[in-house]
């Protein structure tokens, strides 16, 4: 990879009073790798079983067993062509800063800034078609035995191009004077942006991007004793209806320090603060269609038409738009907390509890509106009707000090705890409770519950009938959650921890430091955390697989990989209380459905 990295900035005195501060950027690099990309080449040394299909043939091809080489990973990093990326970012920032002490009032300052940053980025591969082969051994004459998947032709080559810039301008008056025991700031500020990219994939999204808002805060102090702030955002967004653009956001927040009161007279209590903030912001960037406000309308085919019948071209409504529905996300943020101090600071506690209830949240109606109404899924409107609650707790403790002599140490702990509960969301009036995610954690996984394993045939015959594929001893049994006498995808319900991100964060810091010299430490971990076990060699091991060979026939092939843990943790007769489910070369949907037997959750050190 190369890299080149030029940066300026430059600040000119145009007056007393006047600054023009000038900033430019520019990152230029050029990197090349492998033609396959690295999740693929990663997956085919996963999930492929390297005895099943070895580096090289024994006539010195490479080894594969699907089309273009596919399972072979060698093949893939060091013959398979190459990728060459060149990115270019420049970024620039032009301020003028106007000190106004002396013409106006003390304490007043103008800033005015524009920023730009463009990035334009190219892409072309040059993926080689090698030939690959799969060795069956000999025939009865002796003679090797090949199967070819792909024969050699010509590089494949592609291209992609990027292209974007966003614009953004800034009008920011500051103040901040002290009279005496009272110290008093403020600030109010306009901003405008647009932002374009300019070879998007569709029309509608390669449009210009703009945002526009002002915004203002004003701090009151006393002594350090007291404090009070009052803030507000009003924002506007060019992704909702004219009348609907703009949002209101106000803020305020409340300090005081105890200790600094003339009655504190527990001298080993430094600090003693509390503070408490309420506010609400807004998001337009919801993820979900741009100008989703706008209903749309798109080509059909198969209308017949005339006395032949004759299929003919036509147009068909796409989403309906929801002018009147769709607006800002709100949140609400709620916050208390407490900062203690002790020995002038020798330890310090800092404890805060937070709650954050977001509303209108964006969402399709893919869940409420019944398919027998007739519209699809992509043709349903949004609407603001999300609703989820956050709550929490963060704390931080730290021991520090410098001895006389100059060394100084430091230790700090840090613990957060965080979970977001969905309190209403799409979803049909007349859903099973253990099918709706009100209630629950955001990003819970949805599985069968898994209860064990089938020991023998006898247990199969006395246990609620799986409606998959044929069962047998060894695999997995499940819970019937909804309790109809039959175990399918009705059984399907919440559990474990957020797949999003840990609910809990906890690290451990120590640092030392004589005379310039400093070393650090820092522990960290995560719990309250679900993942699913997805990888093929793990999840689905020696599963058969149906892929279409470059012939255009269908193959079912045998090839994918096992890992030794699981072999290992196999169910067997002789091991009743594995971890995995017992072995088989075909693909069964009663193990390859989504499974509390594959979901890991990490629990804290101390469970």
């Amino acid at each position: 990879m190369h890299r080149y990295n030029l940066r300026s900035n430059i600040d000119i005195q145009l007056a007393p009073n006047l600054v023009a501060e000038i900033g430019l950027g520019i990152i230029s690099k050029e990197q090349k790798h492998p033609g396959y990309a690295t999740n693929v080449i990663f997956g085919a040394a996963f999930d492929y079983a390297p005895n099943k299909i070895p580096m090289y043939n024994p006539d010195g091809t490479f080894s594969a067993s699907i089309f273009n080489n596919a399972t072979n990973p060698y093949m893939q990093a060091t013959h398979g062509g190459y990728t060459t990326e060149l990115t270019n970012n420049m970024q620039g920032t032009f301020s003028l800063r106007w000190d106004l002490g002396s013409l106006i009032t003390p304490g007043l300052t103008w800033l005015n800034t524009f920023s730009f940053d463009q990035y334009v980025s190219g892409t072309n591969s040059r993926l080689k078609g090698v030939t690959s082969k799969q060795y069956h051994g000999l025939n009865h004459l002796g003679e090797a035995n090949y199967q070819t998947w792909f024969e050699k032709a010509p590089e494949i080559y592609t291209t992609y191009a990027d292209n974007s810039r966003a614009l953004r301008l800034f009008s920011q008056m500051n103040y901040h004077r002290s009279f005496g025991d009272h110290n008093v700031s403020g600030m109010a500020m306009f901003n405008m942006g647009e932002s374009i990219h300019l070879l998007a994939s569709n029309g509608t999204n390669a449009l210009p991007s703009r945002v526009m808002g002002i915004s203002g805060r004003a701090v009151y102090d006393y002594g350090s004793r007291y404090i009070a702030e009052f803030s507000f955002g009003y924002n506007g967004s060019e992704n909702f209806a004219p009348g609907r653009r703009f949002g209101f956001f106000p803020g305020v927040a409340l300090g005081w320090n105890i200790a600094r009161e003339k009655f504190w007279k527990v001298n080993a209590v430094s600090t003693f603060k509390i503070r408490g903030s309420m506010g609400k912001v807004g998001n337009d960037r919801t993820g979900s269609d741009r100008f989703a406000y706008l209903s749309t309308n798109g080509a059909a085919g198969g209308f017949l038409m005339g006395s032949g019948m004759t299929p003919t071209m036509g147009y068909t409504e796409g989403r309906i738009g929801g002018a009147d529905a769709i607006t800002w996300e709100e949140a609400t943020k709620y916050d208390i907390g407490l900062e203690l101090g002790f020995f002038n600071e020798r330890l310090l506690l800092n404890v805060d509890a937070f709650q954050e209830d977001r509303t209108g949240l964006l969402v399709q109606r893919t869940e409420s509106i019944p398919q027998v109404s007739g519209f699809m899924n992509s043709q349903l409107p949004y609407a603001n009707i999300g609703r989820t609650k956050n709550k929490g707790i963060e704390a931080m403790v730290e021991a520090r000090n410098t001895s006389a002599s100059g060394f100084f140490y430091s230790f700090r702990g840090n613990f957060a705890f965080t979970r977001s509960l969905v309190v209403d969301r799409d979803e049909p009036a007349s859903m099973p409770e253990y099918l709706s995610a009100r209630g629950h954690s955001l990003g819970l996984s949805r599985t069968l519950v898994a209860l064990g394993f089938f020991e023998d045939q006898a247990d199969i015959d006395s246990s609620v009938p799986h409606y998959f594929n044929t069962v047998k001893p060894g695999d997995i049994k499940y819970r019937d959650v909804n309790s109809d006498g039959r175990i399918d995808e009705n059984d399907v319900t919440a559990i474990g921890y957020t797949t999003l991100a840990p609910e809990i964060y906890y690290s451990f810091k120590m640092g030392f430091e004589y005379k310039g010299i400093g070393l650090q430490a820092r522990f960290q971990g995560v719990a309250n955390y679900s993942a699913m076990l997805d990888t093929k060699s793990l999840y689905r091991p020696l599963v058969r697989n149906t892929m279409k060979g470059s012939d255009d026939n269908t193959y079912t092939i045998n090839n994918t990989n096992i890992s030794q843990h699981y072999y290992d943790n196999r169910w067997t007769p002789n091991n009743p209380n594995a971890k995995y489910p017992g072995l088989s070369s075909s693909s069964r949907s009663q193990i390859d459905s989504t499974t509390s037997m594959f979901l890991l959750s990490m629990l804290p050190p101390m469970m």
